[in-house]
């Protein structure tokens, strides 16, 4: 038996699918997230899923644990190094503010100030070194760092990108001085590119996770042997690839979008596979609400994000936007007598009110099943039952009563303030980005987004929503159809006539070696790798590069130049009115390590899945304003070729569809649901 298990931990359920590579079989399920120590859950899933743990072969697992870490400030205590007059930069950041109009900011950097050091060294931006670091000063920084409780050192120096040596040299010092090693991070290996705030800023986010995410995969790995599984670990990063569990500590900061990431990978899959090209893709689970755009079956990869205002983070990410709207986000009053939905998440403990474990603030998922759009008498997870009574009570004492409102009114309200903050969002995403909405289909998943998915898509006037077949586990699905991949950047910074073919050829097949390294130490064979070659290039006197994809080892430099001006032109339609020479700015390598593939459309459920839920009954709904007599079906009811008219509510195991009046459902060709109206 060959078995792959796929994780996704969010902050209320862990989701998985496992799955069966003989069979071609399918289980999937959701247990309770522990947010003390995630890793439990997942440990317990592989005792529980495989008679032999021993028969799990790959273990793939996207994570919330970076995320969390940086927004609750639960790092290591860090301390930096930094070239004199440059102590402040976090702080001083690119004049921005997250007020337009406030006189004060709020701001703190991961670093407080006494515990970031100066020291007199100087790298010209050529590269040549001008001072070198002085060791006993050095060593001083060291010891005043280690009494201010520092257990991580981030060295960043000015136009370290350019010449690594001084940062190199600092870093032999603090070991002599009796600094581990692997508490050492230096920002011209973490991110050899110029800009030094925001190459400090991924330095400093990357050494402050270090620890905790090394601390994690420790207490996973040692779990999961001590539960007789010996199967390769893998962590989904940020740019939807894989890294080796083991090198994870390596990559921390390449971890913060873990598991959305693996979310739109499986987008991007099903995509391909039943032939939907351009996705607005919609997850809304216990905690959050994560949004991004496929165009033409392809994520849209950002270089840089910010992880919370003031922190930005410049690794290839795929580009979601995250906002706190999710089942278990709290409904609250303000003293104005406004009301608002979430940041704010009870959480998997103690959970919406409904979950009859404690909670008493009402969420989302308590307004839903007030109103009657979750059937109480099918909870998912590892719930036994839902508690209706209590949350109709939290509702009624938290927002009803203080907005003057019936309970089922107060609950409505509730849903139409978190259905317009993920509107808000979703358009951030399109709109913001240049895109028209009604040219998307939407991809509803998450355990919440099909139950919202049609409200979302009247808002911005998209046509077809489509559900796919394992919506509540859709991330963990992910997670196995993700490759391993690794991103090298260097910033060259050469002005065009200084290009040289034979210099520039050195530096990519560097990184090309880089890379080829990890996925072999990772597992892979050199057969499944594959290279993409890009460059970052301006016009002089431009300060936002423009990616130059795909190079090829036969371009010369004339032939260099008239690629970038086709991509150019195709992409803005004209050259800059003044443009003159160019410059080459940055050289790029993508190495991927290719997995095996998983056939989306030829998976089968378990039998005793297919069975779970399977009624035919109706069921009272309260909507706008009145109560209905609405059908509760199975989603294997639904029949290609047939529609089933709205107001209708579809169950399954991990997740409830509802079609809104005047919406219909229908199967595609594929089994996908799809949803219009």
């Amino acid at each position: 038996m060959s078995l792959r298990l796929g994780i996704d931990t969010g902050g209320t359920f862990t989701d998985y699918v496992l799955y069966d590579s003989q069979s071609r079989r399918v289980s999937i399920g959701k247990v309770r997230s522990n947010p003390y120590d995630p890793s439990r859950p997942v440990v317990g899933l592989v005792q529980d899923l495989a008679a032999d743990p021993a028969t799990i072969d790959v273990l793939v697992y996207g994570t919330t644990v970076a995320t969390n870490a940086i927004l609750q400030r639960r790092g290591a205590p860090s301390g930096l190094i930094t070239t004199r007059g440059f102590r402040d930069v976090l702080e001083l950041r690119r004049r921005d503010r997250p007020n337009l109009f406030g006189l004060e900011g709020s701001f703190e950097p991961l670093i407080p100030r006494d515990r970031r050091v100066e020291i007199d060294e100087r790298t010209r931006y050529d590269g040549s070194i001008l001072r070198q670091p002085d060791p006993a000063e050095v060593g001083a920084a060291a010891q005043y760092l280690k009494s201010k409780g520092a257990e991580v050192v981030i060295v960043s120096l000015l136009h370290s990108y350019a010449n690594p040596a001084n940062e190199r040299a600092i870093r032999e010092i603090l070991v002599a001085a009796g600094w581990p090693p692997d508490r050492i991070v230096l920002s011209s290996a973490l991110l050899p590119e110029w800009r030094e705030f925001e190459r400090t800023s991924t330095a400093v986010v990357g050494g402050y996770l270090m620890p905790l995410v090394a601390d994690h995969v420790h207490s996973l790995q040692t779990g999961l042997r001590r539960a007789g599984c010996h199967a390769d670990v893998f962590v989904v990063q940020s740019n939807g690839g894989l890294v080796a569990a083991n090198l994870g500590e390596q990559f921390a900061v390449n971890m913060i979008l873990s598991g959305p990431a693996a979310g739109v990978v499986a987008a991007s899959s099903l995509g391909e596979a039943a032939r939907y090209h351009d996705l607005i893709t919609f997850d809304m689970g216990g905690t959050s609400c994560d949004v991004s755009l496929l165009v033409d079956g392809e994520p849209i990869l950002r270089e840089e994000t910010r992880v919370e205002f003031g922190i930005p983070v410049r690794v290839p990410m795929v580009d979601v936007i995250t906002i706190g709207a999710g089942g278990g986000s709290i409904a609250w009053v303000d003293p104005g007598g406004f009301l608002h939905v979430g940041p704010q998440s009870a959480g998997a403990d103690p959970g919406p009110a409904c979950y009859g474990r404690r909670g008493e603030a009402p969420t989302v998922t308590d307004a839903n099943l007030v109103l009657g759009r979750i059937d109480s008498r099918f909870p998912i997870g590892a719930l036994d039952e839902f508690d209706e009574e209590a949350a109709f009570s939290a509702i009624k004492t938290r927002v009803a009563q203080p907005l003057g409102l019936d309970v089922y009114r107060a609950a409505e309200a509730i849903l139409q303030v978190v259905n317009a903050r993920m509107t808000g969002a979703l358009r951030q995403v399109s709109v913001e980005r240049g895109h028209d909405p009604a040219e998307f289909d939407l991809l509803a998943y998450g355990g919440g987004g099909p139950l919202h998915a049609m409200q979302v898509a009247r808002a911005l006037a998209v046509r077809r929503t489509i559900v796919p077949q394992y919506p509540g586990v859709f991330s963990a699905l992910g997670a196995l159809l993700a490759d391993v991949r690794h991103d090298f950047v260097r910033t060259v910074n050469w002005a065009w006539k200084s290009v040289d073919a034979v210099h520039l050829w050195a530096i990519l097949d560097e990184q090309r070696a880089a890379g080829t390294q990890l996925l072999l130490a990772e597992g892979l064979d050199a057969s499944q790798i594959e290279i993409v070659y890009a460059a970052d290039i301006i016009y002089e006197g431009q300060t936002h590069t423009f990616r130059l994809e795909g190079l090829e080892r036969g371009w010369s430099i004339a032939d260099l130049k008239r690629q970038f001006m086709s991509q150019y032109l195709q992409r803005f339609r004209q050259l800059p009115p003044s443009a003159t020479s160019l410059r080459l700015v940055n050289l790029r390598t993508h190495v991927r390590g290719v997995r095996p593939k998983i056939d989306l459309l030829a998976l089968q459920n378990e039998p005793a899945q297919q069975q779970r839920n399977a009624i035919n009954e109706s069921h009272k709904l309260y909507f706008d304003g009145r109560m209905l007599e609405v059908p509760v079906i199975p989603r294997s009811a639904l029949q290609p070729g047939r529609r089933e008219q709205g107001p209708l509510v579809i169950q399954q195991v991990d997740t409830t569809i509802m079609v809104e009046p005047g919406g219909c459902a229908g199967l595609d060709d594929f089994g996908q649901i799809v949803l219009e109206g």
